[in-house]
């Protein structure tokens, strides 16, 4: 009997190891679409995987998994990540999912675009959320294809909304707004997050237009919200406002598109401090030295904040990037701690070289 007891014992020990295993480490899910920041994102077994818009590939490349780690690196796309001399980036995320989101930690990425887009959670989109983001890709498809019936068809009756150039604008207005010429231009949703209340859907993002001209690449981003009605089985715009982006929010700066700050004496740290947010901007920070060094937030009392997400330390020939506001000071100090210059930054998008190089 206790032969069997014992048999018995290690068969339900063995079950519930089991189970815990499959509970807290579930298994990458490969074969399936998410939406990254509004870019449908496939993962597929042949350990490729494509975001993409439509036809158009942002996009594409290999990914590797081992245990909770996983490395993406692009290998083609309009929008691939690459390094300042043309070279492929690869970038190391830890990775969890968990209810039909995966998320990703960021271990390290030079590639500013694909780590800031990354790391919100992607989601399995609901039926609902998926024809809304249909009807607006279908709505820019046929804006450029110049399918004024469609576009009108995705527009309710009394529809009014504020443009990018502060007018206010009405169904009319925007129809025969459409060019009387393809442009052949695409359009990607860095942002694009869709929130449903009974028959009403409130659509906020941000989008991307590109075109050719030449060989020239040409972009411009808009912020915007929407508010969508569902009438007779179908979605339709009803209100809306949108805003230029400056390019730092949707495109990958090269070093040579920022400004170049110049150190501030250490010795005026005490007069330093954060005072309004108010002009935002973008700061980038470079460690070309042979040391690690780390940059800090300097707060509204003047004092470095030394919480995550607001100090980061930089190994040696690393980069990183701040979202940040013009008043905001950052201080950089090496391994103990000692002052290396004072940076402020500017409404232009800029850039703090550690070493000089």
């Amino acid at each position: 009997m206790k032969k069997y007891q014992t048999l018995l014992l290690l068969l339900i020990t063995c079950l519930a190891y089991t189970v815990q295993a499959q509970t807290s480490s579930p298994s990458f899910p490969v074969g399936k679409t998410f939406l990254i920041r509004g870019y449908p994102m496939e993962l597929n077994a042949d350990k490729t995987y494509r975001t993409y818009n439509g036809s158009t590939i942002n996009a594409s490349g290999l990914y590797a998994i081992k245990g909770q780690t996983i490395s993406l690196t692009d290998t083609a796309g309009l929008y691939m990540s690459k390094d300042d001399k043309g070279q492929r980036i690869t970038g190391t995320y830890n990775w969890t999912y968990q209810e039909g989101k995966l998320r990703f930690t960021v271990i390290e990425d030079k590639a500013d675009g694909r780590r800031t887009a990354l790391l919100e959670a992607p989601l399995l989109p609901g039926d609902k959320e998926k024809e809304i983001i249909e009807l607006i890709l279908d709505y820019y498809k046929a804006y450029d294809l110049v399918d004024a019936k469609t576009v009108a068809s995705t527009i309710h009756d009394t529809f009014e909304g504020v443009d990018r150039d502060f007018r206010i604008v009405n169904k009319n207005m925007v129809v025969s707004g459409i060019p009387s010429a393809p442009t052949g231009y695409t359009v990607r949703f860095p942002e694009l997050k869709v929130r449903i209340v009974d028959e009403t859907a409130i659509v906020t993002g941000t989008s991307v237009f590109s075109m050719k001209e030449g060989s020239t690449l040409l972009q411009s981003g808009e912020a915007f919200t929407t508010t969508m009605i569902r009438q007779d089985g179908r979605w339709q715009s009803l209100a809306s406002r949108s805003v230029t982006l400056p390019d730092w929010r949707f495109r990958e700066l090269a070093d040579s598109e920022l400004k170049p700050l110049k150190p501030l004496p250490c010795r005026e740290q005490s007069t330093l401090k954060s005072l309004n947010n108010t002009i935002a901007t973008f700061i980038r920070f470079s460690n070309t030295t042979d040391k690690p060094v780390t940059f800090t937030w300097i707060n509204f009392e003047g004092k470095p904040q030394l919480t995550r997400g607001q100090s980061e330390t930089l190994a040696p020939n690393k980069t990183s990037f701040r979202h940040t506001w013009v008043t905001h000071p950052f201080i950089i100090t090496d391994s103990k701690g000692t002052c290396l210059g004072i940076y402020q930054p500017t409404a232009e998008p800029s850039i703090v070289v550690i070493g000089g190089k």
